[in-house]
């Protein structure tokens, strides 16, 4: 009997309450607002962060508010234009004080360093079941999502054994689970082998590594074997 699974997207770090804006007011004479926006020139913004070095602590705190408001992961150099810092070991350095710091105080979010050597703030695969109802819409209506799902627990998985499973309607997930960057197929013979992309594992805050990914989607699914249609 095939058991039914969903692949939901794992809920980024709950966002802070927003707070009442005050109105701000017109200018009589030419009706627009009188709050502007000071964007500094590259020049300005790169000698507002110059003195960060003296300042570890506020480092740590800037990467750390770097990595919770992009909700995605951030690589070494746009972490250091934010901390003020241009040598790739001293910003590591940081990132994994801040990651060491999640770790200790069993935080349920953890901050995890990709295999490609981006940054990310995420929800621990543990903490996952537990909330996702909490999360955002799903990416996908329910049939491809199932299908994806399939495939990334199948990895490296034939096309043709997909659509055996799945029916024949996962020619048209396949499709777009592609033009969406979520799989990558490879011609191999009559078929296509199917394998999930870096934008899966970024979307849904997965491990790169495939081997580690399949343990957090099972952990999640409670090792299933096949998705239903």
């Amino acid at each position: 009997m095939e058991t039914e699974q969903k692949l939901e997207r794992r809920p980024p770090t709950p966002p802070e309450p927003v707070q009442d804006q005050p109105t701000v007011p017109l200018d009589p004479q030419t009706g627009t607002s009188e709050l502007t926006l000071d964007i500094p020139h590259p020049e300005e913004a790169s000698a507002s962060t110059s003195g960060l070095s003296k300042n570890p602590t506020l480092q740590r705190q800037l990467l750390e508010a770097a990595l919770y408001v992009s909700g995605r992961p951030l690589d070494l150099k746009t972490l250091g234009n934010v901390i003020g810092a241009r040598s790739e070991d001293k910003i590591r350095a940081i990132a994994q004080t801040v990651m060491e710091k999640y770790n200790q105080n069993e935080s349920p979010i953890q901050i995890v360093e990709l295999p490609d050597g981006r940054w990310v703030m995420q929800l621990k695969a543990t903490m996952t079941k537990y909330v996702r109802r909490l999360s955002n819409r799903p990416l996908l209506t329910p049939g491809p999502l199932r299908t994806l799902g399939f495939i990334a627990l199948k990895q490296p998985v034939k096309q043709a054994y997909v659509v055996l499973v799945r029916g024949k309607l996962a020619y048209g997930h396949v499709k777009q689970l592609r033009e969406m960057d979520l799989i990558t197929d490879e011609k191999v013979g009559k078929t296509r082998v199917l394998r999930t992309t870096s934008t899966f594992a970024d979307y849904f805050n997965l491990n790169h590594d495939v081997i580690e990914m399949k343990k957090e989607l099972k952990y999640v699914f409670g090792n299933p074997d096949a998705p239903s249609a």
